[in-house]
Formats: structure tokens, C-alpha cells, sequence
């Protein structure tokens, strides 16, 4: 209760500031720039997250040779993922050259060969890999503080708030000095990562926050 307090409002509130965050919040300010946006980060935006700890790839499909609906089919009974949103899944292949592509322009430097074409690694009988400099999500928050995207750094959300059913907002904690903060938010983008911490050292930041998130 000693701790300080404060109340924040914005359009969309992006919980988490790595790379989906960070796409997410560029894409809103790129599709109306008078949209107030804030990221909120529980280490720091541009360093945080797994893209820049996890080898510094994209997946990339080969369209010529690669059907989006054969790709999700071999997805959930090769890779064993038939539980997962198929739906998404397709969308996420049918967006892979356009969000590669996006990146460059947002400054990620994606290596290309001589002839001009993206130089893919081989990863899979439909899949490839595009070796990416670590940077990237620093790259993308470059791009999204030019186009007016708020961060805040070092902030915890501890939980949702709710109102008839609708989450309207997050409340969380300063890292660094404990502060309590109440963010009101007409939007929410929960860009928290997935759970697996437990895998892997380099992707200790992983801890589902957003899996355990309980509407207050």
C-alpha cells in the first residue's frame, strides 16, 4: 500500500514486447497512426523475448513448391500439432512472405544471394530457414518508437481487468521501484510467448505469463 500508484490509459494495450508485440504495435500504427499505442515489458523491449535469444531465424515457405493447406495438414499429423488452431496456422503460412518482407522494411537485415533471392536453408520436406541478425526485435523497436508507439520497461502485468465480461485493461509493477500501475485500454494484445522455461536456458523468458492471465 506504500508503494507508489499510477493510472495509465490507451487505445491498445500490447502486453509483451518481443517480436509479436512489437509487429502488433507496428502493424495498428501503421494502419492508423492516430492510434495511441502502448507496450508494456516485463525486461526490455528490443532484448526481450525469444527471437533474438533463439538463433535468429524465420521460417519461410516456399510457395512454388509448398500448398498452405498441404502445410497445416502435414502440421497436425506429421508434427503432431492436431489440437492446435489449424485456422491460424493457415493464416500464418499464407502471411509468411508478406511478413518477411515487412521486416526488411522495418530494418531486419535478411540475407539474400547473389542473384537477388532470399538464401533459405533447407529445414524440412516443406519448410526453410532464414538466418536473421540477433538484433532483429531491437530493429522493430526502432521502427515502432518512430511511428509513436509508447513502451514502458521493467513492468510486470500481474493481471487483467474486466468489465461485463470485456478485458479492459491490465494491472501490474515496476521491477525497479515497485510502483503499481492500473492501465486502462479500450484494445488488448496479449503478446506474452508461449510456456517453456524449462526447455531450454536461452528461452528462460518464456514463462506463459499470458497462458495464466485471470481476468480480475
Amino acid at each position: 500500500m506504500n508503494n507508489k500508484q499510477q493510472v495509465l490509459s490507451t487505445d491498445v494495450l500490447v502486453i509483451g514486447g518481443g517480436i509479436a508485440g512489437l509487429a502488433a504495435a507496428v502493424t495498428i500504427k501503421e494502419t492508423d497512426s492516430n492510434t495511441d499505442v502502448l507496450i508494456v515489458e516485463k525486461q526490455t523491449t528490443g532484448y526481450s523475448g525469444k527471437a533474438n535469444r533463439g538463433g535468429g531465424v524465420l521460417q519461410y515457405f516456399d510457395f512454388n513448391r509448398v500448398d498452405p493447406m498441404e502445410f497445416v495438414g502435414y502440421h497436425a499429423n506429421a508434427v503432431g500439432c492436431f489440437l492446435g488452431d489449424q485456422e491460424q496456422m493457415l493464416r500464418y503460412v499464407k502471411m509468411n512472405n508478406q511478413m518477411i518482407d515487412k521486416l526488411i522494411e522495418w530494418g531486419v537485415k535478411v540475407p539474400f544471394n547473389e542473384d537477388g533471392t532470399l538464401k533459405i536453408i533447407p529445414t524440412g520436406p516443406m519448410t526453410g530457414m532464414i538466418g536473421v541478425d540477433l538484433d532483429i526485435t531491437l530493429q522493430v523497436r526502432r521502427t515502432a518508437e518512430k511511428k509513436g508507439v509508447k513502451i514502458i520497461d521493467k513492468v510486470t502485468v500481474s493481471d487483467l481487468l474486466t468489465n461485463n465480461n470485456e478485458i479492459v485493461g491490465a494491472t501490474g509493477y515496476s521491477l525497479l521501484d515497485g510502483t503499481f500501475y492500473v492501465i486502462k485500454a479500450k484494445s488488448v494484445i496479449l503478446a506474452t510467448g508461449s510456456q517453456n522455461y524449462r526447455v531450454i536456458n536461452m528461452w528462460s523468458n518464456g514463462r506463459g505469463d499470458g497462458i495464466a492471465a485471470k481476468p480480475s
